[in-house]
């Protein structure tokens, strides 16, 4: 393969995943300061956002305790760890030199592995894409329904364990 060919072919995937990696992290600045400036309630109000918000901190501050900011590197593969991992890495004091450097390496894998998949599976998503253009309105429907489903199973899970009681575990003395 010529070297211009290379770069016509790769070249557009490697602006794809600069621009990715860009926006991803002018986007985790903000949630880094918040979490700077605003400590626990910027994470009390991510948690809010999450479907289980129960788990959502001391699940993330376990993960955060025992890997530290490295976390960022592989925590956008985890559902609900990057939204918390973000601004905890600055309520816990981490500079911003090693905030900056770990979430572009974690950026880079993520969308690395979705454009790789994307560039695998081209084919396969042309040809659903073709499908579900050819299904027209309905597909959309069933796809929307399907979230909206998931989503409201998810609030009556959420809103049914907040009303029963918790049981108490043993007490040590």
């Amino acid at each position: 393969m010529l070297p211009h060919e290379w770069i016509a072919q790769y070249g557009v995937l490697a602006v794809v995943l600069a621009a990715a990696v860009l926006a991803g992290v002018l986007a985790d600045l903000l949630w880094f300061r918040g979490g700077r400036r605003y400590g626990p309630r910027t994470l009390h109000t991510v948690c809010n956002l999450s479907l289980s918000r129960d788990a959502c901190i001391s699940r993330t501050e376990r993960f955060f305790n025992r890997w530290g900011v490295r976390l960022l590197i592989v925590a956008r593969f985890m559902p609900g760890l990057s939204m918390v991992a973000v601004p905890l890495c600055g309520a816990s004091g981490t500079r911003l030199r090693s905030f900056v450097w770990h979430d572009c390496a974690g950026l880079a894998l993520w969308a690395a592995a979705g454009l790789l998949l994307g560039a695998v599976f081209s084919a396969r998503v042309e040809a659903l894409l073709a499908a579900s253009s050819a299904l027209g309105g309905r597909a959309s429907v069933v796809a929307g329904a399907a979230v909206a489903l998931f989503l409201g199973y998810r609030y009556a899970r959420r809103a049914w364990g907040a009303k029963t009681p918790r049981q108490a575990g043993p007490s040590v003395h």
